[in-house]
């Protein structure tokens, strides 16, 4: 009876194995900067001056370049149309205190006017355009059909206008009456609670999804 013998090519195969995991090993060994190339610099630190380089082009010579952080925005201000329009807070407050005494669920959605203007780094009013010429408009998005007090807002305005014209702007206008409304909404209700549910239960009936 013969023995049974491995057949020859196996070792063949063996070979190529062993030759093909050598070849590929540095891969699998290699680090990801080497691969996927050197990783990105840090940024620079904030707050301070910075270079660049740009070429000439007469000379085709770097040239260095500073470039100058921007300044902060001015902050806050209370009381900021002391000067030029003493009496616009007060005037807004008692537009918005007969108004609410009229229509009381106007308070919440002046509050909902000023969070859709200023959820996407807004406050700018630019909520209230309204569509010229055939351009669009942010007040006809989607998300904004079901905003209301347009008309109160109008009126607030208009009482401004009539002892300081073209003084306050529409975005500050927009933030005191926001402010008034929960003020004078909260003058009549026992607790912030009864409030926040007040506000809740009247935005939720004119919202449209």
């Amino acid at each position: 009876m013969r023995k049974s013998r491995m057949p020859r090519s196996l070792p063949v195969k063996r070979t190529a194995i062993a030759v093909t995991l050598l070849f590929l090993l540095p891969f699998f060994y290699s680090s990801p900067s080497k691969i996927d190339g050197p990783p990105p610099p840090p940024p620079p630190p904030p707050h301070r001056f910075q270079t660049t380089f740009t070429s000439s082009k007469t000379t085709d010579q770097p040239r260095q370049r500073l470039l100058l952080p921007s300044p902060p925005p001015p902050p806050l201000e209370y009381d900021y149309y002391r000067h030029t329009c003493p009496d616009a807070e007060s005037t807004v407050r008692s537009a918005v205190t007969r108004i609410l005494l009229e229509r009381p669920t106007v308070g919440p959605a002046l509050l909902r006017l000023l969070f859709h203007d200023c959820f996407i780094h807004g406050c700018d009013a630019s909520l209230l355009l309204e569509a010229v010429d055939g351009a669009p408009s942010e007040r006809d998005a989607i998300p904004n059909l079901s905003l209301r007090g347009f008309d109160a807002l109008d009126a607030i305005k208009s009482s401004l206008e009539r002892i300081c014209p073209a003084v306050v702007s529409c975005s500050d206008i927009l933030v005191l009456a926001a402010r008034d409304a929960v003020l004078v909404s909260l003058s009549t209700r026992s607790s912030v609670s009864c409030l926040s549910f007040f506000f809740a239960k009247n935005t939720l009936k004119f919202l449209l999804f």
